[in-house]
């Protein structure tokens, strides 16, 4: 024991202590225990950081699936409500092509009715034309060229009033330097504002001549379109007075019943009578003033030109819009009624418009146009005198029993272009 020194154990207390062997077992000791309890404490962190991270994880992927979840709802949202306003849109076309169809036909199926309360006379003093004089269409040429707005002269320098110098030295000298100084200052100044002066004449003077130019274009440019106006008003009152003379003649011929007149005033009628789009009909006639007939021919659309949709539906698995077409028989029955209901139209709507009575008989023939061929087919033939039409009540009876009642020849199938017997 004699042999161990105290400086071996200098590393644990530091030189110049008196350190002990019981001193040193106790550091030891101590050293021992407070590593021990730091390895735990350390190991007891990492045990809670590992437990945050799994945790954190797991929350950041159950964040993920739902964030995937409610794009997916929103996804399938967003296209269900694609798909409902796709059924929309497609079931509104079909409403609306239903109706477009509907009103067709009942214009079709309404011929007859649709001039019954209508008054076809045509008032010829109507379509008289007012002597008057063109408008000027470039008025705004009239207006003379606005002047531009005024250029300010530049302010006038003024020379500035020199304050008496204070002080009882050197006063007059001072006061004549200041003198001096001020006359050059105003002499400068003057300078500076001539130059002004002239700069603002020169832009007057710009101003003037563009002023000047630009009204006489103006000028110019009103009598060239007044020139215009001039012609294009000159041969306006010829035409009018043309056209108002023909209606002198188509008056004065109707009062003494020309053919030329009467025919005019027919084509007149007619071109009033509007029939519904897809149904157009055509007129040529002649008028006989020695017997007072007018013979005329009227040519109807085709069976094909008639629609046969009876509607439309959508298929909501296909996406597509389908059509149901009549039955035969339903086109059959509309096309003979469109072609009995234009005959009676066409006699009502010319004896109604001849008020002078200058037309006593009419002598009708309709027909229409073979569908591949360019041949005429004869469907109705019928001829009437005034009195015994005009004693028919059209609108209690059909269509049929009038034309029946009028001894017309009417096809036995119009639909099926079946020709009239022409003996």
């Amino acid at each position: 024991m004699s042999d161990i020194k105290w400086s071996n154990f200098e590393w644990a207390v530091g030189p110049g202590a008196r350190p002990s062997l019981v001193g040193a077992a106790r550091r030891a000791r101590i050293d021992a225990i407070t590593w021990q309890r730091s390895e735990s404490a350390t190991s007891v962190r990492h045990e809670q950081a590992i437990r945050r991270s799994k945790k954190t994880r797991k929350a950041d992927e159950e964040a993920k699936q739902q964030a995937i979840a409610a794009a997916l709802a929103d996804r399938a949202r967003a296209e269900d409500e694609a798909a409902a306003a796709h059924v929309a849109m497609m079931e509104a076309e079909v409403e609306e092509r239903n109706a477009c169809v509907a009103d067709i036909f009942d214009q079709i199926d309404g011929l007859l009715a649709a001039t019954i309360d209508v008054d076809d006379f045509v008032d010829l003093e109507m379509l008289r034309r007012p002597v008057e004089q063109l408008p000027f269409d470039h008025s705004d040429l009239e207006t003379s060229t606005p002047a531009f707005p005024s250029i300010p002269d530049p302010v006038e320098p003024i020379c500035r009033t020199v304050e008496p110098p204070t002080g009882l030295i050197g006063k007059k000298k001072k006061l004549a330097a200041a003198i001096a100084a001020a006359d050059a200052d105003h002499a400068h100044a003057v300078k500076v504002w001539t130059v002004e002066m002239d700069d603002v004449r020169a832009r007057r003077r710009m101003a003037e001549d563009e002023h000047v130019r630009l009204e006489s274009v103006r000028i110019a440019e009103l009598a060239r379109e007044r020139a215009r106006h001039g012609v294009e008003n000159d041969a306006h009152q010829v035409e009018v007075a043309a056209h108002n003379a023909a209606l002198d003649l188509l008056i004065d011929g109707l009062s003494h019943g020309t053919a030329e007149a009467v025919q005019v005033y027919v084509r007149i009628v007619l071109a009033n009578s509007v029939y519904p789009d897809g149904f157009h009909v055509d007129y040529d006639f002649e008028f006989d003033p020695t017997t007072a007939e007018l013979r005329i021919r009227v040519l109807v659309p085709a069976p094909k030109e008639i629609p046969d949709i009876k509607e439309h539906q959508y298929d909501a698995i296909t996406d597509e819009i389908t059509t149901t077409l009549l039955s035969y028989q339903d086109q059959k029955n509309r096309y003979t009624q469109a072609v009995q209901q234009s005959v009676i139209r066409s006699l009502h709507e010319i004896f109604e418009a001849d008020r002078r009575a200058l037309i006593h008989r009419i002598s009708l023939a309709l027909g229409t146009q073979a569908d591949d061929q360019n041949i005429h087919v004869s469907l109705v033939t019928v001829v009437t005198d005034r009195d015994a039409f005009n004693s028919i009540d059209l609108s209690a009876s059909p269509p049929e029993s009038i034309l029946r009642r009028l001894g017309a020849v009417v096809s036995s199938d119009p639909h099926g272009l079946v020709a009239i017997s022409s003996s």
